[in-house]
């Protein structure tokens, strides 16, 4: 845990090697105390020309949560990324944020238009950790033409219980939805509210 080894690891985090790269933001999630101090040096990776310096760095902001709120910022704006993978990494990276990635909530929900079904998992089950600031969201994509966004909506508001008590109406609603996974997914979140 010496800050030798944090500033080799995040030097790993540039490896040619991706197995080298994801032990290496593993790593520094595990040495979350040490490492903490190195999310100014981590968040420079996120602008690095290389997509999987990114991802690792991504990687290694989600290990150091809540610490890396930091990155906010950084983390919303890799939301735009061109690569669907850094997308759905900086989803996830918001989503260990919980409630601190509040003011994500707003871009988050317009990456539930994203194109690839991976990316809106991830914004989904992000807005459900942020919880109760997102439930406008989440009660909006219950009625979303994108089968992905109602089944992931419905399942984001079970994920959240009784903070989700708001949405009670509309997954009734959704309870007719043509869709069965959707329907599923809508009762099971009445159950868990």
């Amino acid at each position: 845990e010496s800050p030798d080894a944090i500033s080799a690891l995040i030097t790993a985090l540039d490896d040619t090697d991706w197995v080298v790269r994801r032990r290496a933001a593993l790593a520094l999630g595990t040495l979350r105390s040490t490492a903490a101090g190195s999310i100014s040096d981590i968040k420079e990776k996120l602008s690095s020309q290389l997509p999987n310096t990114r991802k690792a760095a991504l990687l290694a902001l989600s290990g150091l949560a809540p610490d890396s709120k930091i990155a906010l910022p950084e983390l919303i704006q890799a939301l735009t990324d061109q690569d669907w993978e850094m997308r759905a990494a900086a989803a996830h990276a918001l989503g260990k944020l919980g409630i601190d990635a509040e003011s994500a909530v707003s871009p988050l929900a317009l990456q539930l238009r994203d194109p690839d079904w991976r990316v809106i998992e991830q914004v989904v089950e992000s807005l459900s950790r942020i919880g109760t600031p997102a439930v406008p969201v989440l009660i909006d994509g219950l009625l979303d033409a994108s089968v992905p966004v109602r089944w992931g909506s419905a399942r984001a508001l079970g994920a959240m219980g009784a903070d989700a008590v708001d949405a009670i109406p509309s997954l009734s609603m959704a309870l007719g939805d043509n869709v069965m996974q959707v329907q599923w997914s809508t009762a099971r979140a009445l159950w868990a509210i």
